[in-house]
Formats: C-alpha cells, sequence, structure tokens
C-alpha cells in the first residue's frame, strides 16, 4: 500500500510477459493504472510528473496487446516529440522485447526502400509525428501496413499546444479515420485540460462520443520532490544584451541554491555556454576553499581544447554539437565520475544525453529553434525536458530547478512549473494544409465531410470549451462553434480550388498539384509561390525562386555574415553569383547551397570560425528542406508537360541530394574516402567521374593516389555498386490515324544496368526517374522507380503523338540522389511529311473584309474569286490538295472549300445545294454548280466559270463539302500529362484508337519517295518523264530576266534567231497584243508528257495520225502545269556565264548525231526546246519529209564525251565534222559494238586520235581518253 493505492505485483502476468518488468511491485501510479492498461481494450489518458514511471504504463499496453493477438499479426506504433526520445525508447524496447519476437524499427529519418522493408518487418515502430505524418499521407500505398496497426501509444501529448502540436492533432485524427479498431494510450505532464484530451480520442471505435478513461497524478507522486523557483529580472534591451545581465546574476544564484552537487546550466548560444563556463570558472577560483560551491576535480582532466583545459581543471566546462567528438566524450566522462562539477550547455542536451544533476537552471527562456537563424521563446516541452533532467533518483531525494527569464514572463513559467497551463490546440494555423492532405486521402469528399472531420480534431472540443482564444481570419467571434468551424472550411476550402490545388467540382479531389503539396509536405505560400514559377524554367530561375520559401525564413541573416558571404560570392565557383550587395535571407540559402555544390572554400577571414560552424549546421537544414521544395517543382512541371523545367529541376534535386554540381568534376567527392586535394589529383590525371575511376584496376587507384595496397581493393569494393544506367529506344511502328490529325508513332524503351548484381549505393538501392520530351519541349512520358525493377531489364512502350516531320524524342534517366548517372538517347521517327494534317488556314477578320471589299469588286477575275483575298486563295488551294483524294478523277472546288469558323462562332457546317450532273447537248457532262446554264452567280454577277458553260468530260462525284479546321496543340496547365495508375511512376495512358493501324517499321526500312506519295496528275507526268529522259537536277540561273512573258509585250528572243530569219519576221505572229503561241515555248521534255516521242532531229513524232491535231488542245493544260521558275527560265536571255546544268538543257547532246546530219544549217541536229518548233515553221514541207525519211531503226551513234564546266567548254574546239570525217568514224564505230548498261552507266567508244597526238606520251594520252576529246 502506498498513497492509498494498493500496489500491484508482475506476478499476476503470465510468466513470459513478467520478464518486461524487472522489479517486485509496480509503483502507486502505475498499481492504479494497472487494471484500465491491462484488463481493458479502452483508450487512456494519463497525466502523471516526470519520473512517475509512465513508459511502464506503455509497456502493459502492449503486453495487453501480445495477450490478446497470440498469431503476432498486429503493428504497435508509438510517436514521440524528438528523435532523442525514439532513438532511447528504440534501445530500451529492443531489448525488453526480444524474447517475445517483437522486432522494433526506428522511423525517423527520409523515408527509404531500406527504411520501409523494415517497417514492415517491425511489430513495434518508433517514429515521430512529422515521420508518420508523412507515411500516412500516402497510407493508400501502405494500406496494408496502416490496417494492421492495432495500438498508439503517444508520448509527451502535451506538445499539442506548440507549433508542433498540429501535426500531431492532425495525425491522430486521420488514424482515428483510417482504422477505428485502434487503442490510444496518451502520456502527458501535468496538465489542468486533461479531459479534453480524453473527449477528442474517444473511448473506442464503437463509443467515440464518451470520452476515454483518464487517470490525473499530481506532484506528490513524484519519486524526487522538486524545488521549482521562477527569478525575473528587468531587461528592455535585446537577448543577447539580457544574457549579458544574467551573467552578473547567475553566480549567487547557483551559492544560493547549490548543495554542492551536479550543477547544469543552459544557456542561449554556444558562445554563450563558453562565456558562462569561463565566467563560473573565474568565480570559483576566486573564492576560498570553503566558501566554494562545488568541489575541485579530484584526478586530471585530458582535454585538447586549449580554452577548455583552464576550465576544467576548476570543475567546470562547456558542452555543445561544436565541441570535438572526443573532448565531448571526456567531459561526459567526467561529469559522471563527478570530477566536473558544472556544465554549460545548449537546450540539444536535455534530450541527447542522459546526464542527470541536482541543480538545474535556464539562464534566459530563449534558443534558436530548428537550426533557424531567429531567436524564439523555448516551448513548454523544451522547458518540461529541461527541468527534467534535475533529480537523481539514485542518489538526491530532492532537486532544485531554477528559470532566468524577464519580469513580464514569470507569471507565464510558474503556472507552467505548477502544471495549470491550459493545453489548446494550434491546428488552425495551418489548417488549409491538412485540409489538402485529407482531401488528397480521401478523408474529405465534400463541406459535410470536412465538417466531420474537423468536428473529430482536438481543434473542436477547445473552441467549444474557449472560443474567444481562437481569433479566425473572415469569421467573425462569438456564435456558434459548429457555424464557426463551417465558415473555416468553407474558407479553406475556396482558397484551395482558387489556386488548383483542389478540383472546382462538387465532390472534392486533390489535382496534381495539391497531391505534390501533400507528399512533399509543402506550407500553401511556398506552394503559391512555385506555381508561379513560368514555363521553360532553368536552374538559376528555380533555385531564386524556392530560396525564397517560408521554410526557409527562419535562417536569419546576420550581420557579421555579410563580408563572408560577398567573399564567397566572388568564387569562380559559384554558378550563379549574387548581383549587388547581400543583404535578404534568400540570397543567404542561395550562396549556402551553391558553396557546397560548388566545392568552394571557407574564406580566410579573421574571426570567421564561429560563422562556418553555424554556415555547417544551418548547410543541414537548409538541405533537407530545399529538396523537398525542388521534387515538387520537377511533379508539378511535369504534370503540366514542361520537359525543360522538369528537366533542370531533377538536375537540381540530384545534385543537392548529392551535395554536389551534376556536371562538375566533383561527382568523386559522392565516394567518401576521397577529399578535395585527392580529387583535385585525380582530375589532373584525367579521372573526373565516378565511372572512369572504376575502370581503373588496382594498380592504377593506389599508384594514382600514392597508396599502398590493399588500398586499390577496397576502393574498387565502394565504387562496385556506382550504378552504371543503360538505355536504349527504338520506334515500332505508326499509328495510321483519320485525316485532320498528328501522326502517332509506339515507341519502345529499354532500361538496365550494366553491374554484374543490383547496385547499392550510400547503403540502398537507388531510386530511378525516366522522362521522354519532344524536340519543342513537350514531355510525353515521365516515370519514377527503383533500380531493382530494371534487375531483368525493363521495357516500356507507350504512344507519342508528333508535331512535324523533324520532330525527335529523347529519353534521359539518372538516380534521383546520385550525380554522374545520367543517360539518354535519341529516336526520330521516320514519319514523311504527307502524314501530317495541312496547316491551319487564314481566317479572315471582318474588318479586313469590310475595308477591301470595293477592291475586289473591280479586280473581279474571270473565275468570280472577288470573294476572296488573294492569300486566302492560296491557302485554299494548299488546303484543297492536302485534303483531297488523289486516288479518284473528281477534284475539289474552290467554291466547296470553306475557312473554319472561329471559336465565337457555330461550328457546324453550314448545308448548300448541289446539283445532278446531266448530260449537255454536246455530249459533255455538266458542272454540280448552282450557276451552270445560264444562271446568275451569289453575287448577282453573270458566271463565268469554264465548265458551266462548256461542259466536262466525265460527271462529277457528289462529294461533301471540305471543311478547313484548324488543329493546333497547346501546352498549358489544362492539358495535363497522360498517366496511369502505377506506384512509383506515370506512365501515358494506352488510347484505344478504332480507325487505327499498326506499320511494322522492319518491313521497310527506306524511306517511301515523294513521287509515290504525290498527288495523281503527278505521278502521271512523273511516269512520263522518266521514260523519255531521267531525272536530273537542274539549276536555274536567278539572275533578273531582260523579257517578261506577263508584261504584254512582244517577246524578244533576238538571241535565237538564224541568219535566214529577216528581222521583221516574228516567230510568233504578228498580233503584238495577242500572246503568243504557246506552241513555241512547249520543248521536247513537254511533248513527251503529252503523249509525244522525241525525234533524234528534235521534231516530234506523234503516237497515231492525230496527234498533230489534238496537240493544240492539250497545249492550255500543259501551260497550266509550267510554274513561274519554269516560264522565267524560258525567256531569259544568253547570260554572260552558263553552268554546266544550262548548257545541257540548251543544247540537247543526247539527241545529237554525228553521222546523220548535213553541213545545212537546218540539219544540225539542234534540239533546243525553244527553237524545236521555231526550226520546224522555217522548214519547208520537202524538207520535213526529208528529215523523216532519214530516220533509221539501227540506234543512234554515241556522242562525243560533255564538257565538264563552262571554263572547259571554252578550251575544246567544236566544229562539224565533213563527210570524210563522219564516213571514217562510222566504220570505226562498226568495228567495235556499241555496249550499253541499262539504268546504270555508259561507257564511250575511245575516238581515232589525231595524227599529232602520237607524238606526245601514250601512257599521258591513256590517262586522258575518256576524258578529252582530241580534234585537228
Amino acid at each position: 500500500m502506498a498513497q492509498g493505492i494498493q500496489l500491484v505485483s508482475p506476478h499476476e502476468l503470465p510468466d513470459r510477459l513478467r520478464q518486461v518488468f524487472p522489479y517486485q511491485l509496480f509503483n502507486s501510479a502505475q498499481s492504479k493504472c494497472f487494471a484500465a492498461l491491462y484488463q481493458s481494450t479502452d483508450n487512456m489518458v494519463v497525466s502523471a510528473p516526470t519520473g512517475c514511471g509512465k513508459t511502464a504504463m506503455l509497456e502493459l499496453a502492449i503486453c495487453k496487446l501480445v495477450k490478446d493477438h497470440k498469431s503476432g499479426e498486429f503493428k504497435i506504433v508509438y510517436q514521440a516529440p524528438t528523435k532523442s526520445l525514439c532513438s532511447e525508447r528504440m534501445r530500451d524496447w529492443e531489448k525488453k522485447f526480444s524474447h517475445l519476437n517483437l522486432a522494433c524499427a526506428e522511423l525517423t529519418g527520409d523515408t527509404s526502400y531500406q527504411e520501409m522493408n523494415s517497417v514492415r518487418n517491425a511489430s513495434i515502430i518508433i517514429t515521430t509525428p512529422e515521420k508518420w505524418d508523412s507515411i500516412t499521407r500516402k497510407w493508400k500505398d501502405h494500406q496494408k501496413l496502416i490496417q494492421m496497426v492495432k495500438l498508439f501509444l503517444i508520448d509527451e501529448v502535451h506538445i499539442l499546444k506548440d507549433m508542433r502540436g498540429a501535426t500531431l492533432e492532425a495525425v491522430v485524427s486521420r488514424m482515428k479515420g483510417c482504422n477505428p479498431d485502434i487503442r490510444f494510450v496518451a502520456l502527458s505532464a501535468t496538465v489542468p485540460n486533461s479531459e479534453d484530451i480524453a473527449m477528442w480520442l474517444g473511448k473506442n471505435g464503437s463509443e467515440p462520443q464518451l470520452p476515454a478513461h483518464r487517470q490525473t497524478f499530481g506532484e506528490e507522486f513524484r519519486p524526487v520532490k522538486l524545488q521549482k523557483h521562477v527569478h525575473g529580472f528587468d531587461g528592455q534591451s535585446n537577448d543577447f544584451i539580457f544574457e549579458r545581465i544574467l551573467d552578473g546574476k547567475i553566480a549567487s544564484l547557483i551559492h544560493k541554491y547549490t548543495q554542492k552537487k551536479p550543477i547544469m546550466v543552459f544557456c542561449l548560444t554556444r558562445k554563450s555556454c563558453e562565456g558562462t563556463a569561463a565566467i563560473l570558472a573565474e568565480w570559483w577560483n576566486r573564492q576560498r576553499v570553503v566558501d566554494r560551491a562545488w568541489p575541485a576535480p579530484t584526478e586530471r582532466i585530458r582535454v585538447d581544447r586549449k580554452d577548455l583545459q583552464d576550465m576544467v581543471a576548476s570543475g567546470v566546462s562547456f558542452h555543445h554539437a561544436g565541441l570535438d567528438s572526443q573532448d565531448r566524450l571526456a567531459v561526459e566522462s567526467a561529469y559522471l565520475k563527478g570530477n566536473i562539477s558544472v556544465i554549460c550547455c545548449t537546450s540539444t542536451l536535455a534530450v541527447g544525453v542522459n546526464l542527470p544533476c541536482h541543480l538545474v537552471v535556464l539562464k534566459g527562456t530563449v534558443g534558436y529553434q530548428g537550426g533557424g537563424g531567429r531567436p524564439t521563446e523555448y516551448s513548454d516541452l523544451e522547458v518540461m525536458q529541461m527541468l527534467g533532467r534535475a533529480g537523481r533518483p539514485q542518489f538526491d531525494d530532492s532537486a532544485v530547478a531554477i528559470i532566468m527569464t524577464r519580469k513580464d514572463k514569470v507569471v507565464k513559467y510558474e503556472k507552467m512549473m505548477s502544471g495549470q497551463d491550459v493545453l489548446e490546440s494550434t491546428l488552425h494555423l495551418n489548417l488549409i494544409e491538412h485540409l489538402n492532405s485529407e482531401v488528397g486521402l480521401g478523408t474529405i469528399k465534400d463541406l459535410y465531410t470536412a465538417e466531420r472531420w474537423l468536428a473529430g480534431t482536438f481543434l473542436s472540443v477547445r473552441m467549444r470549451m474557449n472560443p474567444d482564444y481562437y481569433n479566425l481570419d473572415g469569421v467573425q467571434p462569438g456564435g456558434d462553434t459548429d457555424q464557426q468551424l463551417r465558415l473555416v472550411c468553407e474558407r479553406d476550402l475556396k482558397l484551395l480550388q482558387d489556386f488548383q490545388l483542389v478540383s472546382p467540382d462538387q465532390t472534392f479531389s486533390c489535382t496534381e498539384y495539391g497531391n505534390a503539396m501533400s507528399r512533399y509536405m509543402v506550407s500553401f505560400e511556398t506552394m503559391k509561390l512555385l506555381l508561379s514559377l513560368p514555363k521553360f524554367s532553368k536552374t538559376e530561375e528555380i533555385l531564386q525562386l524556392i530560396c525564397q520559401g517560408s521554410e526557409l525564413q527562419d535562417l536569419r541573416l546576420k550581420a557579421n555574415e555579410k563580408k563572408v558571404l560577398a567573399e564567397i560570392n566572388k568564387s569562380p565557383f559559384i554558378k550563379f553569383p549574387i548581383k549587388g550587395s547581400i543583404t535578404t535571407t534568400p540570397q543567404k540559402i542561395s550562396l549556402i547551397i551553391q558553396a557546397q555544390l560548388g566545392g568552394v572554400d571557407f574564406p580566410d577571414i579573421k574571426n570567421a570560425s564561429n560563422i562556418k560552424k553555424q554556415f555547417a549546421t544551418e548547410k543541414c537544414v537548409v538541405f533537407e528542406r530545399v529538396q523537398r521544395l525542388v521534387r515538387c517543382v520537377a511533379d508539378c512541371h511535369a504534370y503540366d508537360r514542361d520537359a525543360i523545367s522538369t528537366r533542370h529541376a531533377l538536375g537540381l534535386a540530384r545534385s543537392i541530394a548529392a551535395e554536389y554540381w551534376e556536371s562538375s568534376n566533383l561527382q568523386l567527392r559522392q565516394i567518401t574516402s576521397i577529399g578535395p586535394q585527392t580529387n583535385r589529383k585525380l582530375d589532373s590525371k584525367g579521372i573526373s567521374s565516378v565511372e572512369k575511376f572504376a575502370s581503373l584496376d588496382t594498380a592504377a587507384i593506389e599508384r594514382l593516389m600514392g597508396r599502398n595496397p590493399p588500398y586499390g581493393r577496397k576502393m574498387l569494393d565502394i565504387v562496385v555498386g556506382f550504378p552504371l544506367l543503360t538505355i536504349t529506344a527504338e520506334v515500332q511502328g505508326i499509328l495510321k490515324l483519320s485525316s485532320g490529325q498528328n501522326p502517332k508513332v509506339k515507341l519502345k524503351v529499354c532500361l538496365g544496368y550494366s553491374n554484374n548484381k543490383i547496385p547499392v549505393w550510400n547503403k540502398k538501392r537507388p531510386s530511378l526517374t525516366l522522362m521522354a520530351e519532344t524536340s519543342d519541349g513537350t514531355l510525353v512520358y515521365y516515370w519514377r522507380g527503383n533500380i531493382s525493377k530494371l534487375e531483368k531489364g525493363l521495357d516500356i512502350r507507350f504512344i507519342v503523338e508528333l508535331c512535324g516531320p523533324g520532330d525527335e524524342v529523347t529519353f534521359q534517366i539518372a538516380c534521383d540522389e546520385i550525380v554522374g548517372t545520367v543517360q539518354s538517347c535519341k529516336v526520330k521517327p521516320d514519319v514523311p511529311e504527307s502524314a501530317f494534317p495541312s496547316p491551319k488556314s487564314v481566317q479572315r477578320s471582318p474588318k479586313s473584309a469590310e475595308a477591301t471589299g470595293a477592291t475586289h469588286q473591280k479586280e473581279a477575275d474571270e473565275f468570280g474569286g472577288e470573294d476572296f483575298s488573294e492569300k486566302e486563295l492560296i491557302e485554299a488551294v494548299k488546303d484543297a490538295d492536302a485534303t483531297t483524294d488523289y486516288g479518284s478523277d473528281t477534284f475539289v472546288d474552290l467554291d466547296e472549300i470553306k475557312i473554319a469558323p472561329s471559336s465565337t462562332e457555330s461550328k457546324k457546317p453550314p448545308t448548300a445545294e448541289t446539283l445532278d450532273s446531266y448530260q449537255m447537248a454536246n455530249g459533255r457532262w455538266s458542272c454540280n454548280h448552282a450557276c451552270q446554264g445560264g444562271n446568275l452567280r451569289k453575287n448577282g454577277q453573270v458566271c463565268k466559270h469554264k465548265c458551266c458553260a462548256e461542259g466536262l468530260d466525265k460527271p462529277r462525284k457528289l462529294k461533301k463539302r471540305v471543311f478547313i479546321v484548324q488543329s493546333t496543340r497547346k501546352l498549358c496547365r489544362s492539358q495535363p500529362l497522360p498517366s496511369c495508375k502505377k506506384s512509383h511512376g506515370c506512365l501515358v495512358k494506352r488510347e484505344d484508337i478504332d480507325d487505327t493501324e499498326t506499320i511494322n517499321l522492319a518491313d521497310s526500312h527506306l524511306p517511301v519517295p515523294y513521287s509515290n506519295l504525290a498527288p495523281r496528275k503527278y505521278r502521271k507526268l512523273h511516269n512520263l518523264h522518266t521514260k523519255v529522259q531521267e531525272d536530273k537536277n537542274v539549276r536555274v540561273s536567278q539572275q533578273k530576266p531582260r523579257f517578261e512573258y506577263a508584261s504584254g509585250k512582244k517577246a524578244d528572243l533576238t538571241f535565237m534567231k538564224d541568219s535566214h530569219l529577216d528581222d521583221d519576221d516574228d516567230p510568233f505572229g504578228t498580233i503584238e497584243d495577242d500572246l503568243p503561241p504557246l506552241d513555241s515555248l512547249i520543248g521536247k521534255q513537254h511533248r513527251a508528257a503529252n503523249g509525244l516521242k522525241p525525234c533524234e532531229d528534235g521534231l516530234p513524232i506523234g503516237n497515231n495520225a492525230t496527234s498533230m491535231e489534238n496537240e493544240s488542245a492539250s497545249i492550255d493544260a500543259a501551260m497550266m502545269e509550267l510554274d513561274d521558275n519554269m516560264i522565267t527560265s524560258l525567256r531569259k536571255s544568253p547570260m554572260p556565264q552558263l553552268d554546266e546544268s544550262f548548257e545541257n538543257r540548251l543544247f540537247d547532246f543526247e539527241a545529237f548525231d554525228d553521222g546523220s546530219h548535213k553541213k545545212d544549217t537546218n540539219d544540225e541536229g539542234f534540239s533546243s526546246p525553244l527553237l524545236q518548233h521555231t526550226l520546224a515553221r522555217s522548214q519547208s514541207p520537202q524538207q520535213v519529209s526529208r528529215r523523216r525519211r532519214s530516220v533509221t531503226n539501227p540506234p543512234l551513234p554515241m556522242k562525243r564525251p560533255r564538257s565538264p564546266s563552262p571554263i572547259a567548254a571554252s578550251e575544246v574546239k567544236c566544229r562539224r565534222l565533213t563527210k570524210e570525217e563522219r564516213e571514217v568514224k562510222a566504220e570505226a564505230i562498226q568495228e567495235e559494238p556499241i555496249k550499253l548498261e541499262v539504268a546504270t552507266t555508259q561507257e564511250a567508244e575511245k575516238p581515232p586520235y589525231p595524227s599529232w597526238v602520237s607524238e606526245m606520251d601514250q601512257e599521258f594520252i591513256e590517262s586522258l581518253s575518256g576524258i578529252v576529246t582530241f580534234v585537228d
């Protein structure tokens, strides 16, 4: 019996559970809670002072769960506010519950696959509220894990009133919604409103409206009585000056309350610790031996730091994170032995090391929170932890705690120390972030479920009890609490919808931006900033933006840091230097990041050592927070299909994770044993990457680094786990789509690695990210997964829509946290230009049509095209050519080409009357125009269509009207990257296309020529041309012609006239106003296209007797096929310099026959396209008939070799051979048959050499054979 409570023995437990409690009896507090903890499954809240044995109460709840679930299919979650408490509980329970096969796992760092595997295998999960919040925000990925949780233990639940309490409140409320069968056991320090916590948790899952079981214990249950004193001092100045005031008061307070027992003094900063220790050591040395507050050391303490050596001789030391590890261990060991009696430390020692004492002094109540640069008031949890160091149960029965603070804070800390400080909720301060998370989890689906979720929080309980404490923006104080909660929900959900974080539908769901905000735990204000990042942002823009996040603003820029930062900014290794002076916190954060990534040495400035240590501490905080923000940027822009911003964000995230730039030679520093000097030495030898380093053998490594064996083998064992990724891609097929759609190609990418086994780097298997982008910066594929999925190779197939024939798809894969692993490849699909739809038509604005209406009326052409501008007609012709079915004989008339309506007009095509075709009196067929048969056109004018007056050769098929629809491809936030439901990846969704066909590109290796895909008329004409003469590239002179056909003037072709023609003879007729006969402009090549085969003398011979008669009928059709460049070239005068191609066109060498011509000028065999018809008109019928009779069936003799160039042509003597020379040449040719090779090459016979050639070297002459023609 103790304090009126019957004590309980652990022997009431089963034998296997009894070993957890190594003592004979439970204490009074534990005995009073035994029945509620071990004999019931209801929720429970225990409020008791420090030292009451609350940890054993949690262990009793664990034993109850083990007894009820003998199968072991359960999980237990223990949640503590600090990592140090989690580590302490991990070490303790790992030993206590090992005989029960209850494995423990600590989950406090960043989530990794190894940690998640350990969590899955563990029965007891020890974690912090922030870490469990990140796990439960993705509870759908870990649904089985969360459903197995049967017991949830909450230590130090009184942190609800701190800023971190909102996370704890949200996590517990979420767990209540995910699994109603969970049992909650919460432990708290002495608080006056523990019943509110019991009401919040509820009795159990079936009766949540009833409060949980509650037990409250006062200070009388504390085993070591604690005397608490709060001393207030005047101080209106800043914290540093106020600390100087406390330095003069602390010695007298210690002398007053000490009993020559161990003392611990908590100070504001590291420098304050050192200064306070020096003051106390000096004060102790001045005192007489009998008056000293603590005894002298009994033995010498060995430390390396010089200033610490003088202090430990007086029994005083300081302790903080900046102290060397050996000195720190020496100080802790001497303190436990009693050789050191006073330790001046920072608040981190209160939770990091278990060093109990008799007297605790808080020299000030402010400190640096979370590594920030701005001193703030200690939280209640930190104060209670520091005061909890007072009392040594094995040595003392009492202890003393002193708080030194300002006078206006005295009442606050007196209530805290007496347990009268009421717990209040802080969820309303960041409610919008937690609402977004619950929407993403599906807990909140509409306004009603949002109100119901908020009603189950601790905030709802306290607002009903103390509504005046909560001043909510946009909500009027007073009134009904439920109405206030409803207004809060509406306000925050409206803000989430305004910034596209939550869908605007009545049924709420998170957008990809909202999911990214929840996944990376980004504050609402920072998320608004990240969403303002423009498209196609580079690394510098991303870095500048994330440095402005609200998560980083507590790192204050100090005045003494500006000089150091200015020197760092001057370093050439700073990739993006700050312009101007450094005056803001974001600039400081940017330089801290770049200094680490660029390997910048700290400036050698006097008294800058403390700043260097401070930067090292802040760097850890900055890199942890910035990493989350950069990954959020990458996911948001991947959803926007912005490949450029995504690629740069991933590169920056990879660099921050590895702490070195991706493209620098510092990636060797990722190997732990390689420092700055070794890195520079390897870089000078050309070893600038880990991959190159891994390719070396052991001897080369030892030689380069100047080390002895087995150093090389150890280094290779480290780098063998460096991932060597591989990637290949190929096009598997082209999807045939309906007209008007961009073609799509099916791609296949193969991922793998060249390592012998699954790479493991930094004791974990790295994660990967794959992205694919097109040439215009559009992200078409995004995937994320673990490298273990590549063990047997991973093939990914997806479909990509192309925008143009030159589009390329670039693939890039890299590890998320390792630099130097980027691998990429490119694929260029071979899609012909004809597979793409026509460009968008020119939209005519009403203003331009109204302004140019009069001009159109005056300049109406004979085809009645006055309703369209010239540009519109050109665009309509192009679109008609692209949309016409060339497999049929019908054509699309320009009147039936409709310009696509604007977005404001109706998209329904207008209906128009079409007439059936009938046979006319002349035997031809009528067209389908409404104006045929002498009717007026729509504008009231007389019809001038030739088809309406003369008819068509055959009836016209009725076709649907062609509407040119503008097809654009826009990239905006409203068109996200398609994704599929796969873990760790975002795959493009494969759509079922009914009208598509997959083409196997393996069957067609060569590109399809344009002549096979061209319109039908082009193919027919091309076939005729290729039968007559091979296609040859002709380069037409681009000089301005002396005569233009369109000018209407008389043709000036004097260079073509022969000597027998008079100056007055006009080969084209005598009427100047008429156009010249088209016959004179049609050459041999064009006559072949109309069914005429060329003759050796240049005159056409028809295929039948009526070919000449029908020649004029096809002249107009042939003229339409001539483009402007061809017509212009036909009218040009001879230029001073002509190239070989033009000479060959002007003089038809192939038709030139040496042995069948006479000396007459008209018999020269000239076949110039411009003179064929002119020569024919100048000859008499007898000459023409004689020339026709001279045509022989045997093959024509070979022509002489062509001149290679205009310059060489001027050096060759050209003349007509005499009759005797021709006979000699013909006899030489008949002696050796002519050998012709079809479709490849043609070898000319070796001509006879003149007599003067025999005087020269024969070997030299033979070498010139076939190149030079020798004549007399």
